[in-house]
């Protein structure tokens, strides 16, 4: 059975219908900066996508490049990404890359301001006037705006003071700057005209604190509301939007749980009575993204769903497809773990699809926003919206700054809300922003790449994402839980599989150790472990305490204190043994080291406990 929507035939043909309406549009605009044939980023873009080894080195060298602080650094760096044998290199550039060391000052200096001039492509501008610019010019467009300022993952407190200022200082610029402008931009008008917020602001939770730990989400949640707390109150006073941002996979539930959290408090409840049939979105002024990119995304909204009318809080949802697939299925393959993410990009799309359409069938407790630069996913969207009778303003459609200006202008023509995603701030401590869009703009299933280049007719680019997977074989869903032990059949692959760690951002994981914990306190702690040598116990020995270090109160245990004749009994008894052990063959010892892995496995929680 599917995990996705059957095929409607009337609905595919309304969706083919707006899909070839917004193509027509989009043909009548300027072709976009990034896929055209002229500049250095282009032309760098249109190499990358030929030559994956020069892809991976390029995107390695601008990731690590803010972490350069001299000309020799960032030439050796250079040199050792892209002189690596696998990228292919024309012999004149091999050898200027090779004489760069000769003089790295007249290098460094280029090489940074063209990767600095690239990422600004994707940056709405480094200060609150650059982007109160762009703001003007968006509502010239008739667009609407979101902020985010670029920072993540900070790791001192320090860092998180000026994250928190800086958002409080854009906050008061660019609320002050729209007292200015009265006349709001088209999206910032909901149903029947109403007045949205125009100021609208998306954050990161990990650049909230560096006390963010998944695997505490109690403490870390603590933390984080400590920051996030200012940052509601000022923009209760200033009439503005915020919108939690999702990360990598690690954050996902810390990030749900601090949202229902913060607004379960008092002080940020606003209890409201949900929307009508037009939509929540004039009565919400906060919002958290998800991706569907992820399996249990479903799971989430419905969740996220049930919460909001529980509490009687509209709320908006951006339903994005998600940037970190290439971060989360590395890692998951790089810990053993399933992935969280769908493996096919087909996948992704058909999971947008269907949790767009539950959106659209909840827009009186959600207020929907439509993060995607695929003209199908527009398109569909557009077309369940009609069959419900929405007011095209209910809902919004949102696109990043720098990047499919054509689609965002055809949406504008059908009468349809759009907000641009304008990241704001500094260009290289900013760089994993610019390196995910990187991956966006010349991955080989990117819609962009392959609509702009003419890699897929718009019949392909317009296909139900449902039927491309019945093409190629059907869905097929990483299964296995994260505590489960290796398969035997994986004992026998050639290369050893290291048991994978267990995955303590997971709640499920984290409710299993925590039963395990108060099994072990109630049946182990404090129990007396005395010598054993040979297979005898010797029991009387003193004994002394092993105290936890986290709660030194708290005695785990008592060993015994062995002697120097124990030492010795110990050391005689396994040359005694040595003889036999060494006779044994070398699979039967490799079966008693499965065996012993079985065994930690089959007690991993209780081990944990110990740890």
């Amino acid at each position: 059975m599917s995990p996705f929507l059957s095929p409607s035939l009337a609905v595919e043909a309304r969706t083919r219908a707006l899909g070839e309406s917004l193509f027509a549009a989009m043909d009548a605009s300027p072709a976009p900066g990034i896929f055209s044939k002229k500049g250095a980023y282009a032309r760098l873009m249109d190499w990358a996508m030929q030559d994956p080894a020069f892809k991976t080195q390029l995107f390695r060298f601008v990731d690590v490049l803010p972490a350069l602080k001299s000309s020799g650094e960032i030439v050796r760096h250079l040199q050792e990404y892209l002189g690596d044998k696998a990228v292919e290199l024309n012999p004149a550039m091999r050898a200027g890359l090779a004489a760069s060391s000769l003089a790295p000052a007249l290098v460094a200096g280029p090489v940074k301001a063209n990767v600095v001039a690239m990422a600004a492509q994707f940056v709405a501008g480094e200060t609150p006037a650059d982007l109160v610019k762009r703001l003007r010019a968006n509502a010239a467009l008739g667009h609407a705006t979101t902020i985010d300022l670029l920072g993540e993952t900070v790791v001192s407190e320090p860092e998180a003071a000026v994250f928190l200022r800086r958002n409080l200082e854009m906050l008061d610029t660019v609320a002050a700057a729209l007292a200015r402008e009265t006349t709001p931009a088209a999206s910032d008008l909901g149903p029947g005209g109403v007045a949205l917020p125009r100021l609208n602001l998306s954050l990161k939770i990990s650049a909230l604190t560096p006390d963010v730990h998944p695997a505490d989400p109690e403490n870390s949640i603590v933390a984080l509301k400590q920051r996030l707390r200012p940052i509601l109150r000022r923009a209760a006073e200033v009439g503005a939007f915020v919108n939690f941002d999702m990360e990598s996979y690690k954050f996902k539930d810390l990030t749900l749980a601090l949202f229902k959290s913060v607004l379960e408090e008092e002080e940020f409840r606003a209890v409201a009575t949900p929307g009508g049939g037009q939509g929540a979105s004039a009565g919400a002024t906060v919002g958290i993204a998800l991706q569907a990119y992820l399996v249990d995304c479903e799971r989430d909204l419905a969740e996220l769903l049930a919460w909001a009318r529980r509490n009687r809080r509209p709320i908006g949802v951006r339903l994005v497809k998600g940037a970190y697939w290439d971060h989360e299925t590395i890692l998951a393959q790089q810990r053993g773990w399933p992935s969280p993410v769908w493996g096919q990009k087909p996948e992704s799309d058909a999971n947008f699809e269907k949790l767009a359409v539950q959106l659209l069938e909840n827009i009186d407790a959600v207020a929907p926003a439509f993060a995607t630069h695929n003209v199908r996913s527009c398109a569909f969207t557009l077309a369940h919206a009609e069959r419900l009778g929405l007011d095209p303003r209910a809902y919004e459609f949102q696109a990043l700054f720098g990047m499919a200006d054509e689609l965002k202008s055809a949406l504008r023509q059908h009468g349809q809300r759009v907000r641009e995603y304008c990241a704001v701030g500094e260009l290289l401590p900013g760089m994993a922003y610019f390196v995910r869009r990187l991956l966006e703009n010349t991955s080989n299933e990117g819609f962009l790449r392959q609509s702009h280049r003419g890699e897929a007719s718009r019949a392909q680019l317009l296909a139900n994402p449902v039927d491309l997977l019945a093409a190629a074989g059907g869905s097929a869903l990483a299964a296995g839980p994260p505590l489960a032990a290796p398969a035997a059949a994986e004992r026998t692959a050639p290369a050893f599989r290291n048991a994978p760690n267990t995955d303590f951002s997971l709640a499920a994981n984290r409710e299993k150790q925590s039963a395990a914990l108060q099994q072990f306190i109630a049946t182990q702690l404090g129990r007396q472990w005395p010598c054993i040598i040979n297979g005898q116990r010797i029991a009387d020995r003193p004994f002394l305490p092993s105290v936890n270090p986290a709660h030194p109160d708290q005695i785990v245990g008592y060993w015994a204190k062995g002697t120097v004749q124990d030492a010795e009994a110990a050391v005689a008894a396994s040359v005694a043994t040595f003889p036999r052990w060494r006779a044994t063959p070398v699979d039967e010892r490799a079966r008693l080291l499965e065996r012993a892995a079985d065994l930690m496995e089959s007690r991993r929680l209780e081990l944990n406990s110990l740890l």
